[in-house]
């Protein structure tokens, strides 16, 4: 199933380190702007990454 996949791909992404460090700094300085943009960043790459 695509959720599935989407779901896998949005993972790997948000845990790669650089997207992984910038949610967190922007989680724990309370940004929630930057947070969201942060976040909203892997799920277009996620989606990206399945074509």
């Amino acid at each position: 199933m695509i959720i599935n996949q989407w779901k896998e791909a949005f993972l790997q992404t948000v845990q790669r380190h650089e997207n992984a460090q910038l949610l967190r700094a922007a989680a724990l300085d309370e940004r929630l702007a930057d947070w969201t943009a942060c976040l909203t960043r892997a799920v277009v790459l996620s989606c990206d990454s399945l074509g």
